[in-house]
């Protein structure tokens, strides 16, 4: 016996053989085909309205009585007078405004350049002799009293009482240098004394 039995296959179906619509397929194409007729419907109204449209139709003329042939009369009125604009009138005018003022301007100048000497006042005028001259005290100077002056001053303050200190300290100095060297030597006095050889007696014999 065979180790294996082979399984039946199923049948293989061909995708291209015909089928029987379903319901849901025969509701979708009534559905088109209704959609469709409602498409052409609405598109040839759309094209009657256009074509109603282009047809040209003479409109009637308004009539102000009831008689057919008395015509509407339009009312006369008087022509229109033109007038100048009033930006036109204010240019015009600041024009003149202007060309007067220069005039004014001009006629200032030619006065100031025409020279005209001054009168002496009445309270110095004397006739034969002329007006004295008041005679003013010179002005004393001042110092400015600059900053670099009391800085200076400051500075040499300082100075001298570093000076005074270091003389103090030089004095100090040398006084302790003298007592060092007076108790220096005072030692060394000492020292020799205890150097110096004193003779013993001889011991006596019995």
């Amino acid at each position: 016996s065979p180790a294996y039995v082979n399984a039946q296959k199923p049948a293989r179906v061909n995708p291209k053989s015909p089928r029987v619509p379903g319901e849901m397929f025969k509701r979708s194409m009534e559905r088109h085909a209704q959609a469709k007729q409602s498409l052409e419907r609405r598109l040839e109204k759309e094209r009657k309205e256009e074509v109603e449209r282009r047809n040209f139709k003479a409109q009637p003329l308004p009539r102000t009585t009831h008689a057919t042939n008395v015509l509407f009369a339009p009312e006369e009125k008087p022509l229109t007078q033109p007038h100048t604009p009033m930006v036109l009138n204010r240019s015009i005018r600041s024009k003149e405004l202007f060309q007067q003022r220069m005039k004014q301007e001009l006629e200032q100048e030619k006065e100031k350049m025409n020279f005209v000497a001054a009168g002496l006042p009445q309270t110095t005028f004397v006739e034969g002799r002329l007006p004295e001259v008041h005679k003013k005290l010179a002005t004393a100077p001042v110092d400015p009293g600059l900053r670099s002056d009391s800085q200076a001053m400051k500075r040499a303050a300082f100075d001298a009482k570093i000076r005074e200190k270091e003389e103090r300290e030089e004095l100090e100095r040398q006084h302790l240098e003298r007592q060092r060297k007076i108790l220096e030597e005072r030692e060394i006095k000492a020292y020799r004394r205890t150097l110096v050889h004193k003779a013993l007696p001889l011991p006596r014999k019995p």
